[in-house]
């Protein structure tokens, strides 16, 4: 019984010719596509994707006026490194990862000067995503699967609403489905023929990931560990191991050398994101009763959300190829990267460290389609069974990715299913369905990027005048990017912002306030100027509200004998 159970041996290296040998048949035996088909029509569908993106990301942002406040901060930050009064790379931020603020960069090099800073960001994440459909379609074809299976596949990920949603909203999945598509590709070369080349995917996608997002942390080590079971004996295993956590090492130790130089604290990052995960008392949304069993529980509920066909597919999958064992450690490296993003939730609930938002679970999209590929090619290679079934697992296989598409967005149009980002709005604009702004949730959540506007009109003719205003971008960051003089906005990555709080006297003329906490806020420098009566007094001018507060406005008055 022990040995039944035990698991599979690490393949060995295998020799070249007998992986030519091993090379699976086409699922679809159909015509071969022609050279210039084969060519360009993943360029096409990229281009198509890349289009499809943007027109969704105009549509949520100038017509919906949606955006999740995140997009809109890491936004305000590229925009602050070009064009602010004090423009400068440490503008970045250093509450989450630079990755996606240095991706915005080329393009709100030329947006900002049009005052269409937000649609910078749409750009790089949309073109990301239509990057990410290229390194795709190559992952798929190192399968050996027929063109028509790799067009099908790839088009259920990258037409899926949710990934459309992520690559044209600014967020972090974008870039991340990019660098995962990377690793990915990696993962398969390696198990396929081995070489630096494959380790270097590897290691750089694993690298681009924690750049972009915190939960590199976890995959690195996991999947560095996995990869390794492709080599026998332990010391070659921690070599492998070794040089593809290294790049992820090196990118870590430069963010906290930022951190150090810059900050005066190697993990100032840690300290805001600590402080800012902890799970919201009001999260109604997470098990009353959080334990590890209700944290297991709700990130398979969310995991079958966003991709049931990986929950479908993947223990079937690794019932086949456990004989096989250089393809069960490839299965096991991919669905253990998979596993990294429900797992920390459900680890993390009982501890009061998360907020559960189901927008998490997102990012196992990219690593169900591979899946679904793995899963094709062994069908591929059943050669006792007739071209019919074969082309029947296959178009099932599909059916399952176009489920993941369906799923989702039946969670995302639904409120009570998600809750956190008000992800209903835009999809419930885009379906023609009704707001769902009768929940009070969503006044609190959604950026009021309405009253922004406003706010920029009122403030227009006095910033064009040379006149200042300070501000505090924790929790107003829709500010200083969306104003048409960000030149005027006194912010607190400006290095002398500290000191005009300090020495106020009478510098700048007008002060936005809002009650922000935390280790990123600086609402106490404003406070501190606030207080100042050297020479005049701070009057209250009005309350901005349409759909949300954005906080009290106070203009400085300065002594008629002053």
């Amino acid at each position: 019984m022990t040995a039944v159970l035990a698991p599979p041996r690490p393949a060995r290296l295998e020799p070249a010719s007998a992986l030519i040998s091993q090379a699976p048949v086409t699922v679809l035996p159909a015509k071969t596509a022609s050279p210039l088909l084969r060519r360009y029509w993943p360029l096409a569908l990229a281009t198509v994707s890349l289009g499809v993106y943007i027109a969704a990301g105009v549509f949520m942002f100038y017509s919906v006026h949606y955006a999740i406040g995140d997009a809109l901060a890491r936004a305000e930050d590229a925009r602050a490194v070009l064009f602010s009064r004090d423009p400068h790379l440490a503008a970045w931020g250093f509450f989450w990862p630079p990755g996606p603020v240095l991706l915005e960069l080329p393009f709100i090099l030329f947006t900002s000067p049009l005052n269409q800073a937000f649609l910078g960001a749409i750009l790089s994440t949309a073109t990301c995503g239509a990057a990410t459909v290229l390194v795709l379609v190559k992952l798929l074809r190192r399968l050996g699967l027929s063109e028509v299976l790799v067009a099908a596949l790839t088009v259920t990920y990258c037409l899926n609403p949710i990934v459309i949603f992520y690559a044209g909203n600014g967020m972090s999945e974008g870039s991340f489905y990019l660098a995962a598509s990377v690793f990915l590709l990696g993962i398969v070369e390696w198990y396929q023929e081995g070489g630096p080349r494959p380790l270097i995917l590897i290691s750089m996608g694993l690298a681009a990931t924690l750049a972009i997002r915190y939960e590199g942390f976890t995959l690195i080590p996991v999947v560095a560990t996995l990869v390794s079971f492709r080599e026998p004996g332990w010391k070659r295993r921690v070599r492998v191991a070794s040089v593809v956590a290294l790049p992820g090492i090196f990118v870590f130790f430069l963010w906290t050398l930022a951190n150090w130089l810059i900050m005066g604290n190697p993990f100032y990052w840690e300290l805001g994101y600590s402080q800012n995960a902890k799970s919201p008392s009001g999260a109604t949304w997470l098990p009353e009763h959080r334990t590890l069993i209700t944290g297991i529980l709700y990130a398979a509920k969310y995991t079958w959300a966003f991709v049931p066909a990986l929950l479908v597919v993947a223990p079937l999958l690794a019932i086949v190829v456990w004989s096989r064992r250089s393809r069960f450690w490839e299965l096991a490296t991919i669905v253990g990267g998979a596993a990294v993003f429900p797992g920390e939730i459900a680890l993390l609930i009982p501890l009061g460290r998360t907020w559960g938002d189901p927008r998490y679970f997102v990012a196992d999209t990219i690593f169900s389609t591979v899946v679904l590929g793995l899963a094709a090619r062994e069908v591929a290679s059943w050669r006792n069974i007739g071209r019919v079934a074969r082309t029947s697992l296959a178009v099932v296989l599909v059916s399952l990715g176009a489920y993941n598409a369906l799923n989702g967005t039946f969670n995302d149009i639904t409120p009570a299913r998600a809750p956190v980002e008000g992800e209903p709005i835009a999809f419930r604009a885009a379906f023609g369905l009704s707001h769902p702004f009768s929940n009070a949730t969503w006044t609190s959540f959604a950026p009021p990027i309405v009253t922004w506007e406003r706010f920029d009109n009122y403030m227009a003719p006095y910033l064009a005048k040379g006149q200042s205003i300070m501000v505090d971008t924790a929790q107003t960051s829709e500010g200083p990017l969306l104003t048409h003089y960000p030149k005027q906005w006194i912010i607190p990555s400006d290095r002398d912002f500290q000191k005009l709080a300090e020495n106020f006297s009478g510098q700048f003329q007008w002060l936005l306030l809002e009650n922000a906490t935390g280790i990123d806020s600086s609402n106490a420098d404003l406070q501190l100027a606030l207080s100042s009566t050297d020479g005049g007094h701070w009057r209250k001018v009005r309350i901005f509200t349409f759909g949300g507060t954005i906080g009290d406005l106070y203009h400085w008055a300065a002594d008629p004998q002053a």
